[in-house]
């Protein structure tokens, strides 16, 4: 591997792209090892918003070419925090930054440690300390970080600042609230992945899609966010509603607000599975999951989408492995870090909360879905320093790879519904799971023969 320019050195991007012809840019290995190194000290700088491996993609003169991975940084302000050249490898490597900076380029970790148990001295003190001595700058492998500014305008003059999709402020036009549902259509009429569902006194959110789990085959269930059919005082068994027609469609089976994920889970009721079972049979409400690529071509069809076409539901995939604050009134501290996520080109209106993301041109069925929307940065605007006037918006989504087929660190805590009641007033009876495997069949025999 060719080395890169020190940190010392300008950018080359400053210098212009014929510096990058020769040179060899990090892998997505490298730059996911980097930001899993290194994201403890970025994210604790209070401005940043976000920090994502992405394509360090450059437009030379024979258009845009692709050299590798990067670090886009996501700040709230443009003066407060600085992309400095001038901090040395290992500052960068120990997180000796000074206050509100950050290293332009970051050393790849596994590398440099090599580099430091070559590199250094080892002598030892009267008072049986360790001097370590650098012999110089340069290593084999750093990755180049970029500065992404964003502006919020609506921070000031709002006390909380929302990020969820079915943030309420986007229901409003003017002032006056639109008109969110058709009245005259029947909840199981609106298009699958775009149905309306809401706890009993919340904003109304996607039911993103219907399915099977090959651990309940005697179940179907719905899929949306936490903060749609749960929020911070939910209980594991409490009723789901169909918006507009305010009629309970299931029960709370399992809800999941960690670092990776902002996710629950709707077991239906008896007459909602024969609806659905009614409406399209078994066939059709089929999908599968597959693991997201960068510039993957993706759309969502969610609740916001069909009451709002103003914007695109269409886009690609700009990051795979993002760590991102999101702010909402639900969370315990009203900000919360995520992890593993996706931040997708703009996709989303209000009330698409809980929407699948889907891979777009896929003439295969069932359709493949590759992420679970819940969050934005629609109140941020973006300028690119690159760039005299480019903006960015993004929708966030889990990655639905780290929901279904996967073995979860943590066993998972699910709803158990008994035939008897509860053993005291007011008991909720729960089971353990590790996993999710999403059934390739659907079989809706057992609504003939069981009870839920």
């Amino acid at each position: 591997m060719e080395k890169l320019s020190s940190p010392t050195t300008p950018s080359p991007l400053a210098k212009g792209t014929s510096k990058f012809k020769n040179m060899k840019y990090m892998s997505q290995k490298e730059a996911n090892e980097v930001l899993e190194f290194y994201e403890n000290r970025l994210m604790s700088i209070d401005d940043v918003t976000y920090a994502a491996v992405v394509e360090n993609t450059v437009k030379t003169s024979s258009g845009e070419e692709n050299f590798g991975y990067k670090l886009e940084i996501g700040t709230s302000s443009k003066e407060i925090v600085i992309i400095d050249s001038s901090i040395k490898p290992f500052n960068a490597y120990i997180g000796n930054w000074g206050e509100n900076k950050i290293p332009e380029y970051l050393p790849v970790p596994s590398e440099y440690r090599q580099y430091l148990n070559y590199s250094y001295k080892i002598k030892s003190k009267k008072n049986s300390n360790y001097n370590l001595k650098i012999k110089n700058n340069r290593f084999s492998s750093q990755v180049y970080v970029k500065k992404i500014e964003f502006r919020d305008y609506e921070y000031k003059k709002q006390s909380n600042l929302n990020n969820r999709v079915n943030d309420p402020l986007l229901h409003t036009t003017n002032g006056t609230n639109e008109s969110d549902i058709n009245t005259d259509k029947k909840w199981i009429d609106y298009a699958l992945g775009g149905q309306p569902i809401k706890t009993e006194s919340g904003n109304p959110g996607t039911l993103g899609g219907v399915f099977q789990l090959l651990e309940f085959p005697n179940k179907l269930f719905g899929i949306s966010n936490w903060h749609v059919i749960a929020g911070k005082t939910a209980l594991l068994g409490q009723d789901t509603y169909s918006y507009g027609d305010n009629v309970v469609r299931g029960e709370l089976f399992w809800h999941n607000m960690d670092i990776e994920r902002e996710v629950g889970f709707i077991s239906f009721n008896n007459e909602t599975v024969k609806e659905y079972r009614l409406k399209y049979g078994e066939n059709n409400l089929m999908w599968t999951v597959e693991a997201p690529k960068i510039g993957m071509p993706v759309f969502q069809n969610g609740y916001g989408r069909g009451k709002n076409k103003s914007v695109e539901n269409e886009g690609k995939i700009i990051s795979i492995n993002a760590t991102i604050k999101n702010r909402d009134p639900l969370f315990p501290n009203k900000i919360k870090i995520f992890r593993h996520q996706l931040l997708i080109e703009r996709i989303h209106n209000g009330g698409d909360s809980g929407a699948l993301v889907f891979k777009k041109k896929n003439d295969d069925m069932p359709p493949v879905a590759i992420g679970l929307l819940f969050a934005e940065e629609a109140q941020w605007i973006a300028v690119d320093p690159d760039s005299q006037s480019t903006t960015r918006c993004f929708s966030v989504a889990n990655n639905l790879s780290r929901i279904f087929n996967y073995s979860f660190p943590l066993k998972q805590e699910v709803y158990k519904r008994t035939e008897t009641g509860p053993t005291f007033n007011g008991d909720i009876h729960t089971s353990l799971i590790d996993r999710f495997t999403l059934s390739e069949n659907l079989n809706l025999d057992f609504i003939n023969n069981h009870n839920q």
